[in-house]
Parts: structure tokens; C-alpha cells; sequence
């Protein structure tokens, strides 16, 4: 269990924020690291992302799983690369850029919501 998480409510589909384990095979999210029985939220597995820290032009939180457009490298998915050990984008044919390098990115969706928009 670790860090600032956020991922989609099983039952009512909307987001959740806070720290997120798996327990038993269940994919939660908690409102605290500190109490762990209260109000755990089951989350969609494949939704949750963790925030990586910067945020877009416009003050919004970045996390893993957004999909941004960068005036430099065009549009990009975020996720976290094992390979370089940092959260990177990458774009529709899978081309690699750490995070860091984004000049002015705006995050325009998420691959759960808007998965089209990394299709050509």
C-alpha cells in the first residue's frame, strides 16, 4: 500500500481518491493509510493509477492511466516504465518519453474513459 491512488467505483463508476492495496484478490481504495476498516471503496483493477507527482497546465493532478496532449510530443498515454524506473508517456505507436521532458502537457481523459482517444 502506497501513495496518492485513485480508481473507478465498482458499484457507482465514479471516482475515487486515496490509497489503494489489494486484499484478498479485491482491488481498495482507502481514505486513509491509518484505518484500513473505514470505508474501504472496491475499485475497478484496471482503473486505478497512481498520481506521478506534476500536474497539467491547468493545476490538474497527473495520474497514471491519463492520456495528455503535449505541444511537443502530441498526444500520450502515462504510465510507469519498469525499464527506466519512472513514469513516462507513451504515444499510439508506443514510443517512449519520460514524464519529466513534457513541456506543457494537458491531461484531455484517461485510458478507462477514453480509450479512443489513443486509437488513429
Amino acid at each position: 500500500m502506497n501513495g496518492k491512488y485513485r480508481g473507478k467505483d465498482i458499484k457507482t463508476g465514479k471516482w475515487v481518491y486515496g490509497w489503494f492495496c489489494i486484499w484478498q484478490g479485491i482491488s481498495l481504495i482507502f481514505d486513509s493509510p491509518f484505518n484500513l476498516y473505514n470505508n474501504p471503496v472496491e475499485v475497478i483493477p484496471e482503473s486505478v493509477g497512481q498520481w506521478i507527482g506534476p500536474k497539467d497546465k491547468n493545476g490538474v493532478d497527473a495520474y497514471a492511466g491519463d492520456i495528455i496532449d503535449d505541444k511537443e510530443f502530441g498526444i500520450m498515454r502515462l504510465t510507469w516504465c519498469d525499464l527506466e524506473l519512472c513514469f513516462a508517456g507513451y504515444d499510439k505507436l508506443d514510443s517512449f518519453t519520460r514524464a519529466s521532458a513534457f513541456s506543457n502537457p494537458t491531461i484531455i481523459g484517461n485510458t478507462t474513459d477514453n480509450p479512443e482517444l489513443l486509437k488513429d
